[in-house]
């Protein structure tokens, strides 16, 4: 009994240890280098550690699945991604990664696409802790 407060206060002081010493997880933006032409096999986006080229394997139609190839040039651990046009964006998918988590493939279908000069990419990674994020204006003419 006599120990219980000083139990108490010795835990109180071991749990705040341990919740500070705990590293969050950081969160960084990607960036496009130049115009994004992902139909052309012109896309890089790079960030904090991170480089990256995305191509679409087709021309993008209204409602369909488009085959898209991330090739990184470092190991990353996963990847999601959709595409919006007009305010209305598909459902956000994963990829297949191959041996060494470099080359990811997916297969969003798209939403109805308006005005082919408003469509962008919706990109999140998550590469050894840390978070990658990415809203990327695309040319697709």
């Amino acid at each position: 009994m006599i120990m219980a407060p000083f139990l108490a206060v010795g835990g109180y002081g071991l749990a705040d240890l341990y919740i500070t010493s705990q590293d969050e997880i950081k969160n960084y933006k990607l960036f496009p280098k130049g115009p994004c032409k992902p139909v052309k096999d012109a896309c890089e986006v790079e960030g904090v550690g991170l480089s990256m080229n995305i191509r679409f394997n087709e021309v993008p139609k209204s409602g369909e699945p488009l085959p898209i190839t991330l090739v990184s040039k470092t190991r990353l651990d996963d990847i999601a991604l959709s595409v919006v046009s007009a305010g209305t964006e598909s459902v956000a998918v994963g990829a297949r990664h191959g041996e060494y988590r470099k080359t990811w493939n997916t297969l969003p279908v798209l939403p109805e696409l308006g005005n082919m000069e408003s469509v962008s990419l919706r990109l999140a990674i998550s590469e050894q802790g840390h978070m990658h994020f990415a809203e990327i204006p695309l040319v697709l003419k």
